[in-house]
């Protein structure tokens, strides 16, 4: 892939709460970020996200999307983390893992509907699956992530949570259509083994955007418009069977706003 080297380049990848297709009119943070520089000809903005995603591609395939990148363009990526809700297994992605395994300590955040599960996964996780693995492998990718993006001195990047992926159960509801969640005194998930505590402790924090308060540590996109934004625009509809947890177009917008744009700006400025 290449593109001009008097171009910058903004890169974003997600899960639906990036790329949701939604329906005409419909937005999210990615689509707001693109409208604030579509007046700027010199800025290319790719969006890489889908619905349905999972980290297992979401990180390899933004760091090959870089890869990719034949020119010496000004780069600024922006990747979004989905739920530890799916993995890839020889090049298959799973279906949600609450479809199968209930007792998870990271799943009182995931928000995937019920999936059918197939005579593979199914052996799968019975017989191969391990929180602790699954864990490491988030980790590892992401520290293969912050290593491959050294090499390069054209690359700014930050990555944040869709919403709490890091912490454990606690008694606070995420999804609560009125009260705000509050996880300040649930510990981190990597806590529950030292393998991962060793793995979180190689991440480059810098370089990670977490919503934080008295209330919230390690938080992401959901807790910042829980905290900024009033309860009728959390989500994109409550009155739908299931209820769509998705920020609403109001929380995308304002999100963007005042965290997204401010943050590629810096970015763009620190170059």
């Amino acid at each position: 892939m290449t593109h001009s080297s008097t171009n910058k380049i903004i890169i974003t990848n997600g899960c639906s709460f990036t790329n949701g297709n939604f329906g005409t009119g419909s937005k999210t943070w990615a689509d707001n970020l693109k409208r604030e520089f579509s007046s700027d000809k010199n800025i290319i903005f790719e969006n890489i996200g889908w619905k349905g995603n999972s980290n297992d591609l979401i990180i390899p395939q933004t760091s090959d999307y870089i890869n990719n990148l034949d020119n010496d363009s000004e780069i600024y990526v922006i990747m979004q983390l989905t739920a530890l809700d799916r993995i890839v297994v020889d090049g298959k992605k799973s279906p949600t893992i609450t479809s199968f395994l209930k007792s998870l300590n990271w799943m009182n955040w995931a928000m995937s509907q019920n999936e059918s599960v197939s005579g593979f996964w199914r052996d799968y996780f019975i017989n191969e699956y391990s929180e602790e693995n699954h864990l490491n492998s988030l980790l590892s990718k992401l520290i293969d992530f912050q290593n491959d993006m050294k090499k390069y001195t054209n690359v700014k990047y930050k990555i944040f949570c869709g919403w709490d992926i890091l912490t454990q159960k606690g008694d606070s509801n995420m999804w609560s259509l009125e009260e705000k969640y509050e996880n300040k005194s649930d510990s981190l998930v990597v806590n529950l083994y030292e393998s991962s505590q060793k793995l979180f402790n190689k991440l480059d924090l810098e370089n990670f955007w977490f919503f934080s308060n008295e209330h919230i540590h390690y938080g992401g996109l959901s807790q910042w418009v829980q905290y900024n934004v009033d309860n009728k625009d959390w989500y994109r509809d409550i009155n739908c069977n299931p209820i769509d947890y998705h920020p609403s177009d109001y929380a995308h917008s304002e999100f963007a706003k005042n965290v997204i744009v401010p943050m590629v700006h810096k970015m763009m400025e620190n170059k």
